[in-house]
């Protein structure tokens, strides 16, 4: 039959120790994993995705 695809994500480093996002479906990141959760897509991310610098805490997750 033809069920959902499950999205998967995997996070690995790369060899300048950078984090590296390995995924499928829709990349989506949060700031915060308060109650409620605002999670957004991150725009134009293609696999696998190198999160950009940052001075915070990121959180990704894949959706379908």
């Amino acid at each position: 039959t033809g069920g959902a695809v499950t999205p998967t994500i995997r996070v690995a480093r790369s060899a300048t120790g950078a984090p590296v996002i390995t995924f499928t479906g829709t990349l989506q990141r949060a700031t915060s994993l308060g109650t409620p959760t605002s999670w957004t897509d991150v725009g134009n991310a293609a696999s696998p995705f190198t999160p950009p610098a940052t001075t915070g805490q990121e959180y990704y997750r894949a959706r379908q």
